[in-house]
């Protein structure tokens, strides 16, 4: 062991090289949940998952790679809400957790708590979402992949799909929120809006 060359390892468990930073060690950890394909057997692994603090009682959601919606209590047990849609990232805003569809191909869905449905207003038929200044922000459809939707202030219902836009460089493959810019992620570089 003492004549390894440099830049190599021997024996390397629960420690995490990367380039250029320090060597970390993987701390204990435990899982979440009880194993989603025990509540449905086609489930093999989580695309998407959020905190959704609903005012009736706080969940915590995911969506299979099947495009199914599960929440998780706190004990981790799992329930099977239904069949939504494939989706890439999911967004809490005014009671209702936004699921948009994964490819574009399909209206966006919602989950109240008790209820999964479609979202009201002709939402576009967007991949990504997240919420920005109490607007609800969509972007990526088939047809404009560049471009980024914005709801009614405070109303993830009300969409305005005439004036209620704005197209960036690039096409969108991510969003996130900070406190003042929106940013919008693209392969060739990161854009913020604001």
């Amino acid at each position: 062991r003492d004549r390894l060359p440099a830049n190599a390892c021997w024996n390397l468990v629960d420690y995490l090289p990367d380039l250029d930073a320090p060597l970390t060690k993987r701390g204990g950890w435990s899982y979440g949940s009880a194993d989603i394909s025990a509540t449905t057997a086609t489930a093999s692994y989580v695309m998407a998952g959020a905190y959704a603090p609903f005012s009736a009682a706080s969940k915590n959601c995911c969506i299979d790679e099947d495009g199914r919606l599960y929440t998780i209590a706190s004990g981790g047990a799992v329930t099977d809400i239904g069949a939504a849609v494939i989706c890439l990232s999911l967004a809490f805003h005014r009671d209702k957790l936004i699921i948009p569809h994964g490819t574009g191909a399909a209206a966006p869905k919602y989950y109240d708590g008790t209820t999964l449905g479609n979202l009201a207003g002709s939402p576009p038929s967007a991949k990504y979402v997240t919420v920005y200044k109490d607007r609800t922000v969509l972007a990526s459809t088939s047809a404009q992949p560049n471009r980024i939707y914005f709801s009614g202030a405070g109303d993830p219902t009300s969409w305005n799909t005439t004036d209620g836009w704005i197209d960036i460089s690039f096409q969108v493959n991510g969003l996130a929120s900070m406190r003042n810019a929106l940013l919008c992620f693209s392969a060739q570089k990161v854009e913020r809006v604001r």
